[in-house]
């Protein structure tokens, strides 16, 4: 278990008006949710954290939105503009400690991408069998 503190640094999108949003494993609702991105290239400076239970095993998904809120429902389909889903492990090795730009491809094949900065902090903590 362990905690995963970034620092999104700025990022170019194929349109504005738009939120970035950081999801971990299966969760409905996102561990970080940007301010509105209103243009095309956009200078962030904001931190944010969150919560690893198994680093090996876990899944990260980065996304822009077109809506923040979405009363816990899954977000339609078309309110994702574009996205990138892999591994927690590789993702955070690929941006231990140094700016690491990041492509997210949206369905019509505009390609957006944001730099981020990432650390790890592990936490003792045992989990249920369940968990």
């Amino acid at each position: 278990c362990g905690l995963i503190v970034f620092t999104v640094i700025e990022g170019t999108f194929s349109r504005s008006d738009v939120y970035l949003e950081l999801l971990m494993d299966d969760h409905v609702f996102p561990s970080y949710l940007s301010s509105k991105v209103r243009q095309r290239h956009h200078q962030f400076g904001e931190t944010g954290d969150a919560f690893v239970r198994e680093l090996d095993m876990s899944r990260i998904t980065v996304r822009l939105v077109e809506k923040s809120d979405n009363n816990g429902k899954e977000k339609d389909h078309e309110d994702i503009i574009a996205r990138l889903a892999g591994p927690t492990l590789p993702t955070l090795q690929q941006c231990l400690y140094k700016p690491t730009e990041l492509s997210l491809k949206g369905s019509d094949g505009a390609v957006s991408k944001v730099t981020f900065k990432m650390r790890y902090l592990p936490v003792e903590m045992h989990l249920d069998p369940s968990e």
